[in-house]
């Protein structure tokens, strides 16, 4: 019986202007508290690819102390669960893939250098130097792969996934990005469509069919296709004039459709003197859009967000022979011989799911109700093979537990609501990496590559621990400060 891939849902994600931002405050605006804080992915724009297959960064390493600045910023935005990407290209990039897999190696060393979560491709050029992409995206992808939590998009051309016969379909750059999507769909995470300055076809363009458009184009996989919105006035003239009032059809069509969310370029230009187009809207108007669509919670990411998934400083002999209470599953039983923390499959899960009763506390928030029953479902995808060496830690957390010890601690229910999103974003990420390692070992059984055990069993541990220690630190943030009055 197949199961369904893990989704992307409910995203938020802006290309941040580099170039206007001299100070760091721009980038800051996107942590909690700022005005920004929706922002799930923030695709950095952008890197230039150079002639001699290197990649150009902007300016900032020439400054010592923007350049910390910048990095502790990147690093606090992904501690709150942020992808940081770097978006290489760009409308006035001149790209040479003579030689794609040095740009790719080129790319990618960059993209660690600052710690960043991934890459995204916009290429604009439009000859066939632009299939190219093609070999560079698939080394990107090798380089920074999936179960590490790297990212790779792709900008997609307002009508490029136009074959002859679409709705839409005009001739000029219409189906530009087929050959390339069919090509390297496995290795994206997402495709963010330019949903806008389609001045081919600008008298029929409508971006509820491009959108669709690109979902067929992958697989028929709407969670890896956000519809794009430029705020503002259009580069290619006449293109599709953008307003919150146009823009509702299109942002609920995302809602209702299980598309992965929305694309906005650029979110600098929601607010301030630099608010464009003659349109009297308001301050964040469209982030408020997304808002009200999306919920005001993060979105859902399909793979887990980078983190630090170190393996154990211990030696791999001294790992693999240490005594745990920990009891690994058997051939003939599923369940823990030992309470401690070892099984198959997390009880905090499973008992939420099994138990009808432990179903009926009400749910106060449809964002939050979306990532449990994701969290749910990625439990029941995700068994270990009864034959695997691998281990699933399971949390020091229950559902039924978390709850119990937030009404003890008298947390406010809100703020309860935002504790059991993230405790259920927790097993949804810890699942999805389960999930991968084992098809690691198994691919490397196949492959007759080293075995990886010890080092993967040790991340799972590792990064159960990160987890749990995330969640704790938060419930501890939200106690109520004890008053203390004279």
């Amino acid at each position: 019986m197949s199961s369904s891939p893990p989704t992307n849902r409910n995203l938020v994600i802006d290309y941040y202007p580099a170039w206007f931002d001299n100070t760091g405050d721009l980038l800051a605006s996107y942590k909690k508290g700022g005005s920004k804080e929706r922002v799930d992915v923030i695709n950095i724009a952008f890197a230039m690819p150079q002639a001699d297959g290197s990649v150009h960064w902007h300016d900032w390493d020439k400054n010592p102390v923007l350049d910390g600045r910048f990095k502790q910023t990147i690093k606090e935005l992904q501690s709150q669960g942020k992808k940081v990407v770097m978006s290489v290209g760009g409308a006035t990039a001149h790209w040479n893939l003579d030689k794609p897999e040095q740009l790719a190696r080129s790319t990618a060393e960059l993209a660690k250098r600052w710690g960043l979560d991934g890459v995204d491709i916009d290429c604009e050029i439009r000859n066939d130097n632009r299939k190219k992409i093609i070999p560079y995206a698939k080394e990107l992808r090798r380089l920074m792969p999936r179960e590490q939590g790297q990212w790779l998009s792709y900008c997609g051309w307002s009508i490029g996934a136009y074959a002859p016969g679409d709705p839409g379909y005009c001739g000029g750059n219409s189906g530009i990005d087929i050959e390339i999507l069919n090509n390297i769909k496995n290795e994206l995470d997402m495709v963010n469509v330019m949903s806008y300055d389609a001045f081919e076809s600008s008298l029929k363009f409508d971006p509820r069919q491009s959108i669709d458009a690109f979902r067929k184009l992958m697989g028929n996989r709407p969670d890896k296709v956000a519809l794009g919105i430029e705020i503002g006035a259009q580069q290619w003239p006449p293109g599709v004039v953008k307003t919150t009032e146009d823009a509702k059809v299109w942002v609920e069509k995302v809602r209702t459709e299980g598309y992965a969310g929305v694309m906005f370029w650029t979110l600098d230009m929601d607010a301030g003197p630099r608010k464009a187009n003659g349109h009297a809207e308001p301050d964040h108007a469209f982030l408020n859009l997304a808002k009200a669509k999306l919920g005001n919670n993060s979105g859902t990411f399909a793979y887990p967000t980078k983190m630090d998934v170190s393996p154990s400083k211990k030696k791999p002999s001294e790992v693999e022979h240490k005594k745990e209470a920990d009891t690994k599953i058997t051939s003939e039983s599923r369940e823990p011989v030992a309470s401690g923390s070892v099984t198959n499959i997390s009880p905090a899960l499973t008992q939420s799911s099994t138990d009808p009763q432990k179903q009926k506390p009400p749910e106060p928030d449809s964002d939050v109700k979306l990532v449990r029953e994701s969290a749910r479902q990625e439990t029941k995808i995700f068994r270990p093979s009864v034959d695997s060496s691998l281990k699933v830690e399971v949390s020091r957390y229950t559902e039924e537990s978390l709850r119990a010890e937030l009404d003890q601690l008298k947390i406010p229910k809100a703020n309860q609501t935002n504790l059991l999103n993230l405790f259920h974003q927790n097993e949804v990420y810890y699942n999805n990496l389960a999930k991968n390692h084992e098809a690691r070992l198994k691919e490397n059984i196949v492959n007759g590559r080293p075995d990886e055990t010890v080092t993967l069993n040790s991340d799972l541990k590792s990064v159960r621990e990160d987890l749990d220690k995330r969640l704790k630190d938060e419930i501890d943030k939200n106690k109520p400060r004890e008053s203390h009055r004279p």
